[in-house]
């Protein structure tokens, strides 16, 4: 491994401890699998935030995001976690996005959260 490589390592490292090295922190949290959808393992659960770490050389897209709600989705239907809000974090590129839940979901749905959830679990099972 080369010194560069190194460096990036090293600032991924710190940065992941620096936000999530704190009480109450459930590392892979787990949601049970729905229709065609298996069981599967978000990154992080903590103070009633769902995230995802996305730590490769780009910025986040859609289809990070539709998995944050599949998740949730997933978890509504057994009620396991209390997710308020939703967190994309990108450690070697040091980006940050967050939002409430209802929030992005009224944005892009117009729905509650339980229209949307039931809806994706509905497509999953159909």
């Amino acid at each position: 491994m080369d010194k560069s490589q190194l460096f990036i390592i090293d600032t991924m490292t710190k940065r992941l401890i620096l936000r999530y090295h704190k009480e109450g922190v459930i590392v892979s949290p787990k949601f049970a699998g729905c229709g065609i959808l298996m069981n599967c393992e978000g990154d992080i659960y903590l103070n009633k935030t769902l995230v995802e770490i996305k730590a490769g050389n780009r910025l986040f897209q859609a289809v990070d995001l539709k998995q944050l709600l599949i998740y949730s989705a997933l978890n509504w239907q057994i009620k396991n976690l209390e997710i308020q809000e939703l967190e994309l974090f990108n450690p070697r590129l040091g980006i940050l996005w967050r939002e409430k839940t209802d929030d992005v979901i009224r944005a892009i749905s117009n729905t509650s959260k339980e229209e949307v959830y039931d809806e994706i679990c509905r497509y999953l099972i159909d």
